[in-house]
Order: structure tokens, then C-alpha cells, then sequence
């Protein structure tokens, strides 16, 4: 039962990243970004996806992927600099 927020907040976020990508909005991916990093879930894959399906479809600008792709090492490093804190 722990687990239902959970899940429920990780489709809300594949949802905003799934507009985030039809409309090519760089808001839209940040807001994407920052709300997974706030509720700590495994955003980066969202984001990795989305960075998929914009290279498969060419639905928004070049600058948007290079956004995301920076934005995806960024998450990367942090969740793992946090994994290391956690089991000192």
C-alpha cells in the first residue's frame, strides 16, 4: 500500500513529460525536472525517454534535447553524490 503515491506520482510525471514533448516546452521539462527531484523518484528516466522520443520524432527544437541531456547527467550525479551520503 506504500507504494501507491508512488506510482501514481511517477505516471503524473511521465504524463507532464509526455506534453513536455509534444509542446516543446522548456518549462514544462523543468517543471518535469524539478518536481522529480523534489519527490526524489527515478525522473532521469523520464527525462532520458523523452530525450528518445525527441531524437525518434524531431517534435521539438535540438536546444530542448541538449537541455534534457545536460539535465539528465546533472540528476545522475546528484542522486548518486546522495546515495553515497546515505550509506556512510
Amino acid at each position: 500500500m506504500r507504494n501507491k503515491p508512488l506510482i501514481f506520482i511517477r505516471v503524473l510525471l511521465a504524463i507532464l513529460a509526455i506534453i513536455s514533448i509534444i509542446c516543446g516546452s522548456l518549462l514544462s521539462l523543468a517543471i518535469v525536472s524539478i518536481a522529480g527531484l523534489a519527490l526524489y523518484t527515478y525522473y532521469y528516466e523520464i527525462i532520458l525517454w523523452g530525450v528518445a522520443l525527441d531524437a525518434l520524432f524531431g517534435v521539438s527544437n535540438y536546444r530542448y534535447t541538449i537541455v534534457a541531456a545536460v539535465l539528465l547527467m546533472i540528476a545522475i550525479v546528484f542522486r548518486q553524490r546522495v546515495r553515497d551520503t546515505m550509506y556512510v
